[in-house]
This record gives structure tokens, sequence and C-alpha cells, in this order.
């Protein structure tokens, strides 16, 4: 019975440590769709995309300068695909190696750029290059750099809302060709709810405490 029992809470524990240690993990799905490209057989104009990133917010900030902020391997997961019906062939990708991304509030501008070369194919022999940028004019954006050492989330004043950013788009290049999409939608993606932990954690319980009791019907 105490076996059963340490091994219950070890089933416990693995439902919710992993939520534990992934606190400051925020991930996104943007969608979009193609206004122009220079490759129309790999992306074609209309073509609308759909991608996921995920990015540490707890880490801190390399740059001494105020008013650019640089957080080296915080973009952990970077995932692009063309949605059914696309025009063009180019299967998409996903972020081959933690990447960095720059936020900064200048006197010109506000942005947030996301930059990764590596884990998304090629197309015509080309290496494919992605590039997300948010752009704000109007400095009506959160973004707050007071320099080094403040984490991401601080930076950032939070989640990042697309309606600060009056100029949102994704860049595929590849070679000296490039395609470019407007970004129309970005949301969190909720992480599960507690009460969806708890479910979890009652089947796993329950499929274990089955499994024994079955163990101790059969005769040896």
């Amino acid at each position: 019975m105490q076996t059963s029992t340490n091994i219950l809470r070890a089933c416990v524990l693995a439902v919710a440590l992993p939520f534990v240690s992934d606190a400051a993990i925020i991930e996104y799905e943007a969608t979009g769709t193609f206004t122009n490209s220079d490759f129309s057989s790999a992306v074609g104009i209309g073509d609308s995309f759909t991608c996921r990133l995920r990015y540490d917010d707890s880490v801190t900030d390399s740059d001494a300068r105020i008013n650019t902020a640089r957080f080296n391997d915080a973009l952990i997961a970077f995932q692009f695909t063309l949605n059914p019906g696309a025009l063009g062939s180019y299967s998409g990708g996903s972020l081959g190696s933690q990447s960095s991304i720059t936020a900064v509030n200048a006197g010109n501008a506000d942005w947030i750029y996301i930059f990764s070369n590596q884990g998304f194919g090629s197309i015509a022999g080309n290496r494919v290059v992605l590039q997300f940028y948010l752009l704000d004019y109007s400095h009506s954006s959160s973004i707050n750099d007071l320099g080094s050492g403040q984490t991401l989330g601080s930076v950032l004043g939070g989640t990042i809302d697309l309606n600060e950013f009056l100029d949102s788009h994704l860049t595929l290049s590849a070679g000296k060709s490039s395609a470019i999409a407007t970004i129309s939608s970005l949301s969190v993606v909720p992480e599960p709810s507690s009460v969806s932990l708890c479910l979890l954690g009652m089947i796993i319980i329950g499929v274990v405490s089955h499994a024994f009791h079955r163990r101790r019907l059969v005769p040896k």
C-alpha cells in the first residue's frame, strides 16, 4: 500500500511541476496574410499563415543602453506554417535553437523584433530567414527600457498587445528575395487551467489505482 501511495504522489508531482517551472513562459499564436511575394510558387500573395512563438519573460536585458533591450536566448520556440489552401508550396518549419528578442523605445518608434535563420528550411536553395516585427510610431506601447538588468516581462510591460502596434508584419526571406505578410492577430495561448490539471491528476491517479487493484486480484 505504501508503494502505491508513493507512486500516486509521484504522479501528482509529475503533473504539477512542469507548470510551476514554466511560470515565466509566455506562448502566443499569430495569424496573418502575405501581401507581396518574390517567390509566388513558394509563398503566394493572399496566402495566410499561422505561427506560434514562445519566450521566457524572466530573461534579463544584456544591453546596457537605455531604450534598447536585448534578451539573449529568450525565444525558445517559433513555429511557422502556411494554412491549408495556400497557393505556395513552402512547408514552414520551427526554431532550430534559442534566439534573441529585441525591444526598443527610441525617438522615432517603439518596436519588438524577433529574428531566426535556423530550422525553417530553404527556398530555391537559399536558407529561409523569418523576421517578426511589431512597430509603434505613436509611442503608445508599453515598452520601457531603463538599461540592462530588467526582465523581458518588465520591459514589455506584461504580455504583448497587438493593438499598441500600428505596423505589424512578418518577413520571410531567402537569398535576395522575400515575402511580406501583415500580422492580423496575436493572442496569448492560455495555460491549462487548475481545473484541467486536477482532472488530469485524478485520471492518472485513477489509472494507477486501478492497475494496482487488478494486480492484487491476480492470483500468484
